[in-house]
């Protein structure tokens, strides 16, 4: 946007290859009305347009090391894996401090790292990538999935200070986009979301809706654990009848929240 407007522009790129997490996805969450189908993941037709844009100059592995001066006339250096540095004058910095996954091995109750068959967002990302809009197989043993369930809030909004404290706000949507990816290929898999509280931030109820009106069933539930011997089974509190419940299933999703890539390190502790 800033080279269609005239600008020239300097992309800072720390990996070997643009798209950061985005160009692991399958597909994305739906930006505009009507918010009804996920959508497909923009980020190969972007990474054209930015080769074909002759004001666009791309670094890849490559990162800032110094930055100084004031808006309109900063000094940055920028160091490449090679050890290589060069200095540039610009007028504007852009930082897109981007996510890591909260690391699912910290739940070992929820079943990670116990069963191949629970994995996190970003696992199932790898899932649905590998299907192609076809059948999602199970990791353990290459079979189709016929349940699956999902588990919100995986290791966040937890007051003990032990896991984040804060919600990422965009887990809920990203499990309703995934619901969709197995209701798309096969509207017979048992398809359940099990949450505390559904946030879809960005697009109302409308994606939530869509999901449904696939046949996604969404329960209010408390998840204590993720049994793992002799079949997957989930464990929770029913929030509606308030009573323990458990789920038989194929293939559990932990939706896992996002630790920001940069900036000053937080104490959980404190934070909570």
């Amino acid at each position: 946007e800033a080279a269609k407007a005239g600008y020239e522009v300097l992309l800072v790129e720390k990996t070997a290859a643009l798209g950061g997490m985005t160009a692991q996805f399958f597909k994305r969450t739906p930006s505009h009305e009507p918010y009804a189908e996920p959508q497909e993941n923009p980020v190969p037709g972007l990474i054209k347009a930015i080769e074909a844009e002759k004001k666009i100059k791309v670094s890849l592995s490559s990162t800032i090391t110094r930055t100084s001066g004031a808006p309109g006339q900063f000094s940055v250096d920028i160091s490449a894996e090679s050890g290589a540095t060069q200095t540039e004058n610009i007028g504007a910095i852009i930082q897109a401090s981007g996510f890591t996954p909260y690391d699912a091995n910290k739940l070992p109750e929820l079943g990670y790292g116990k069963s191949k068959d629970v994995v996190d967002h970003l696992g199932l990302e790898k899932l649905a990538v590998a299907a192609q809009g076809g059948a999602i197989k199970r990791p353990s043993d290459g079979k189709d999935v016929k349940s699956v369930v999902f588990v919100q809030c995986a290791g966040q909004r937890d007051p003990s200070g032990k896991h984040l404290p804060y919600c990422s706000g965009s887990c809920c949507n990203t499990s309703i986009k995934q619901a969709m990816y197995f209701k798309d290929a096969n509207p017979d898999v048992d398809t359940v979301v099990l949450y505390t509280d559904l946030r879809t931030p960005g697009n109302g109820e409308d994606f939530y809706r869509s999901a449904q009106n696939k046949g996604v069933i969404f329960t209010k539930g408390v998840v204590s654990e993720v049994a793992t011997s002799g079949g997957l089974e989930v464990k929770f509190k029913d929030l509606i009848l308030n009573e323990d419940a458990v789920a038989k299933t194929d293939l559990v999703v932990l939706a896992t929240g996002q630790v920001p890539n940069s900036g000053v390190n937080i104490d959980l502790k404190d934070e909570a």
